[in-house]
């Protein structure tokens, strides 16, 4: 690539782009690895026997220190390259267009998974967080979410979660070479509760209902079944979200704020998303819904704490606005991620998400409804139930009217229907009795 670069640029220019043509480089082969073990995981490969999953399975659960190294390079990676170069590079690589178009030899079960693994890569490269590197967390903040995680998909008994806070990848050692598990006891005592078990069981620690929002089912360090176990975990607590706020990112890797509010992106959501609100189209699952939402929401989140200054963060580090391009539609014929997510709450595909769909509509209505000046604001107010019937500016307290009143107008003209049907029914019981009592009946 760079003796194509000589060739094509002035000779001036090539020390101007050395650094993204070995970025775009190195970035090959974590993105490579990340693909191929998603993919062999969710049964793409079907001919390679399973010692090729059981490696794969190694190297995203047991062996989490190579992923999380790769990871990292990858941050690098998008912070050096363009960002809408990174993005499209991704997409080339998982053979997925600007949409979901089919590519020749494929089927829409191999574009539904290669769609959640390059939202699941999005979501790691953007949300992972805890390395020194990254941002500035401590120790004791990598094994608080370490434990809180593998806590929230079951307790664990003392053994299992002193095994799982010295996984941790930023644990420091002492002297004599050995882990610090005096700060492993102390986090497990402060976020869990020990409760006995009956039965001569081994007591087990619970973790505390404060640290449940905390916990996100796109945990990096979770494989494919534990991610599915935090999803029904999050069911089970109905109005789990699972979207903390993260730590601000340091100096070097906050270009990954530009990666998160590119064009590239934002056009491929609004794709996704407005295909996702079709009903005739059936090709994305409810999980892939659930994880497009989480990265409108993580995205939305980030913006908004640097709005408002949270954890030292400053307005003035983010070069563009997503949440911006996210409440207003580029042409009138297409709608705004925020329309779609509101049109996607009426859909029965987004059942599970329901909650995480409601905190991102608020989060970007409260965008929206800040960003419009003092006139238009009285002018919405006056023009009175047709403002509140727009899209945009519907609140979750409307939805849930509009849909208690479309139950009630479902639930009364299956009513009229039974009574048609009841009514029928008599009719021809009665035409029975009368042409089986009838004179010619009784002669014979």
């Amino acid at each position: 690539e760079e003796n194509m670069c000589k060739k094509l640029l002035p000779p001036g220019q090539l020390d101007e782009f050395r650094p993204q043509i070995w970025a775009q480089c190195l970035m090959e082969f974590p993105l490579r690895v990340f693909i191929a073990s998603q993919q062999i995981l969710n049964g793409l490969w079907k001919r390679n026997g399973i010692g090729l999953m059981n490696e794969m399975a190694h190297y995203e659960t047991l062996n989490c220190a190579l992923r999380d190294a790769d990871l990292a390079l990858l941050q690098v990676c998008a912070c050096v390259v363009e960002p809408d170069v990174f993005i499209c590079t991704l997409l080339s690589r998982l053979s997925l267009s600007a949409g979901d178009k089919l590519v020749q030899g494929q089927g829409n079960e191999m574009v539904a998974t290669n769609t959640e693994i390059f939202l699941r890569t999005m979501l790691h490269v953007l949300g992972e967080r805890y390395d020194y590197c990254v941002s500035d967390v401590s120790e004791r903040d990598c094994i608080v979410r370490n434990l809180s995680h593998a806590l929230f998909l079951r307790p664990l008994a003392h053994s299992e979660a002193m095994k799982e806070g010295r996984s941790t990848p930023l644990l420091f050692t002492n002297s004599t070479g050995e882990k610090n598990e005096s700060l492993v006891d102390e986090v497990l005592r402060d976020i869990a509760t020990r409760q006995t078990a009956r039965g001569g069981h081994a007591a087990e620690y619970h973790l505390k209902k404060e640290y449940n929002d905390r916990c996100t089912p796109f945990f990096s360090h979770y494989a494919k079944g534990m991610e599915s176990k935090a999803h029904l975990r999050s069911r089970e607590l109905k109005s789990h979200v699972g979207l903390p706020c993260l730590p601000p990112l340091c100096d070097r890797f906050r270009s990954l704020l530009a990666l998160a509010s590119c064009d590239m992106l934002h056009s491929t959501l609004v794709h996704w998303l407005s295909k996702a609100v079709n009903p005739n189209y059936d090709n994305w699952r409810e999980h892939t819904i659930h994880q497009m939402v989480y990265l409108v929401g993580l995205i939305s989140l980030e913006e908004e704490c640097y709005i408002k200054g949270v954890g030292g963060r400053t307005p003035s580090d983010m070069s563009k606005s997503f949440m911006k391009m996210a409440t207003e539609s580029s042409n009138e014929k297409d709608m705004s991620v925020l329309q779609l997510l509101v049109k996607l709450q009426e859909s029965t595909r987004s059942k599970d998400s329901r909650p995480l769909l409601q905190r991102v509509i608020e989060i970007l209505t409260a965008f929206q409804r800040s960003q419009q000046p003092a006139e238009a604001e009285e002018a919405m107010t006056g023009v009175g139930d047709e403002s509140s019937s727009t899209p945009t500016g519907v609140s979750p307290v409307q939805l849930e009217a509009a849909d208690a009143e479309k139950k009630a107008q479902r639930k009364k003209r299956a009513a009229e229907q039974r009574a048609k049907t009841m009514g029928r029914m008599q009719q021809l019981q009665k035409s029975f009795l009368a042409s089986s009592t009838s004179p010619t009946t009784m002669d014979s």
